[in-house]
C-alpha cells in the first residue's frame, strides 16, 4: 500500500497493482462531529446538570419569606434552576475554546459587550441585595416593598462576570482566526465606561453635599453612606438603575455581532449550541419566577421595579431563537458550509477564506483514470495522508495521521472502496 499527500484537488493516480478498477471519489474535509453516543452524553450533561443542581439547591436552601407556602419553595426551585442554567451556559463555550485551542467562530465584540454588561449587572444586583441604603431608597419608591432580587440573582451576575473575564483571556491567548475587535464595539464600550465614571462622580458629589451646613466635605467612606432625597436623579438607586439600563442596552445589541459573524461565515462552527439552549431555558424560567412572585403577592413591582431582569429574559430568548435557526436550519452543522467556504477561498487563491484554518472545510474532487495527469489547488489546512485501496474489494485507505474512534463523519463518493472523508486531523477508515 502506498501513500501520498492529499493536496487540494490533487488526483490520486492508481498504483500499477490496481489498474483493473477505476472510480470517482469525492473527499470532503469536514469538521469532526462526535458520534451519537458522545452527543447524547454531552446533551445529558450540559442540559441535565443545571436541572438537577437547581432542584437540589431549591429544596435544601432557605426559601424566600416574602411568599407563602408552598409558593416560596416553588419560586426558590425555579430561581435556582435558571440560575444554574444561566451559570453553566458559559462553560460549554469555554470548554469548546479550550478543546479547539481557538476562538475562531466566537465574536470578540460579543465577548467585550458581555464583559461590560455583566460587570454592570453584578454591581446592580449586589447593591440591591446587600446595601441597606439602596434597599431603603427602593422601598421609598415602591410603597415599602423590598427589591425582588434573590441570592441566586447576585451569585449569577458575579459568576457570569468572572467566567466572561476568563473567556476574554482565552480570546487573547488562543487563535482568533484573524478576528479583531471592531472600532464600533471599542468606541461603544469606551463611551459607556466613561459615562459610568462621570455619573458615579456626580452621585458621590451629591451624597457628599447631602448633609448640608456648608462645612468641609466628609471623607469618601462617609459620603458613600449618605443618601440624597428619594427619587433624585443623583441618588444611588438612580445610578444603579442607570447601570441596569446599560446592561439591558448591551443585551439588546451584544448578540448582533455573533449573528453577523455566523452569517458571514455561513456556519456556526466554533459557537456552542448548548450555550444557546441553556440561555433560552434560563430566560423562560426567569420570566416564570417573576410572574409567579407577582401573582402570589398581587403586586407587580417585581416586574415594574426590576425592569432589567424582565427585559433580559425577552431579549435573550429572541436572539436564542435566531441562533437555533442558524444552527439547525440555515447553516446545518454538517460541515458542508465550511466546504463551500474553502472552495470559494481556493478560487481566490488565498487558501483560507472566511473560515479559520483550524476548522476550514475543503472539497476535493478525485478522478482516477488511466494516463491522467495530476492537478492540484492550494489547501486550506495541513496536508493529510491518503493511501490507495487494494483490488476491487472496496477496502478503504487511511486519511490522516491517527484514528479517532469517536468520530461520526459523513462522506460522499461513487465507486467501490476508497476513503472518502477526512476531518481536521481526524482520520476515518472505511
Amino acid at each position: 500500500m502506498s501513500s501520498q499527500p492529499l493536496l487540494g484537488a490533487e488526483r490520486l493516480r492508481k498504483s500499477e497493482s490496481s489498474q483493473s478498477w477505476e472510480q470517482n471519489v469525492l473527499v470532503l474535509t469536514l469538521r469532526c462531529r462526535p458520534c451519537w453516543r458522545r452527543r447524547m452524553y454531552e446533551n445529558v450533561f450540559w442540559l441535565g446538570t443545571p436541572v438537577l443542581l437547581g432542584v437540589l439547591l431549591g429544596l435544601v436552601l432557605p426559601a424566600p419569606q416574602s411568599l407563602p407556602e408552598p409558593f416560596n419553595r416553588i419560586s426558590s426551585v425555579i430561581g435556582w434552576v435558571y440560575f444554574c442554567a444561566w451559570s453553566i451556559s458559559f462553560y460549554p463555550q469555554a470548554f469548546l475554546n479550550y478543546r479547539r485551542k481557538s476562538v475562531a467562530g466566537l465574536s470578540l465584540d460579543f465577548q467585550l459587550f458581555n464583559m461590560l454588561g455583566f460587570s454592570c449587572y453584578a454591581v446592580y444586583n449586589a447593591a440591591l441585595y446587600w446595601s441597606p441604603l439602596v434597599r431603603r431608597e427602593y422601598a421609598c419608591l415602591n410603597g415599602g416593598m423590598m427589591p425582588a432580587v434573590h441570592a441566586n440573582d447576585v451569585f449569577f451576575a458575579l459568576h457570569a462576570a468572572v467566567v466572561t473575564a476568563i473567556t476574554l483571556v482565552q480570546c487573547m491567548l488562543y487563535d482568533r482566526g484573524g478576528q479583531k475587535v471592531s472600532w464600533l464595539a471599542g468606541l461603544g464600550t469606551g463611551g459607556a465606561v466613561a459615562t459610568i465614571a462621570a455619573y458615579l462622580s456626580a452621585v458621590v458629589g451629591a451624597a457628599a453635599q447631602s448633609g448640608g451646613g456648608g462645612g468641609p466635605a466628609p471623607p469618601l467612606g462617609a459620603a458613600l453612606g449618605r443618601a440624597v432625597p428619594c427619587g433624585n436623579i443623583l441618588s444611588w438607586l438612580s445610578f444603579l438603575y442607570f447601570l441596569s439600563y446599560i446592561k439591558l442596552a448591551v443585551s439588546l445589541v451584544k448578540y448582533i455581532p455573533q449573528v453577523h459573524l455566523n452569517y458571514k461565515r455561513q456556519s456556526t462552527e466554533g459557537w456552542n449550541i448548548h450555550n444557546i439552549l441553556l440561555d433560552f431555558g434560563g430566560g423562560m424560567l426567569s420570566l416564570a419566577q417573576q410572574v409567579l412572585d407577582s401573582v402570589v403577592n398581587d403586586c407587580w413591582s417585581a416586574i415594574t421595579g426590576n425592569p432589567v431582569k424582565f427585559g433580559l429574559g425577552f431579549a435573550s430568548m429572541f436572539f436564542d431563537v435566531i441562533f437555533m435557526a442558524q444552527h439547525w436550519c440555515l447553516y446545518p452543522a454538517g460541515g458542508l458550509q465550511d466546504c463551500k467556504a474553502w472552495a470559494a477561498a481556493g478560487k481566490e487563491g488565498d487558501g483560507a477564506g472566511p473560515v479559520g484554518a483550524a476548522e476550514a472545510g475543503a472539497v476535493h474532487a478525485l478522478h482516477d483514470s488511466a494516463g491522467s495527469s495530476p492537478r492540484s489547488s492550494k489547501p486550506a489546512a495541513a496536508p493529510l495522508q491518503a493511501g490507495s485501496g487494494s483490488g476491487g474489494s472496496g477496502s478503504g485507505s487511511e486519511i490522516g495521521p491517527q484514528q479517532d474512534e469517536g468520530a461520526d463523519l459523513e462522506a460522499g463518493g461513487s465507486g467501490s472502496g476508497g476513503v472518502v472523508l477526512a476531518a481536521d486531523h481526524t482520520p476515518l477508515l472505511r
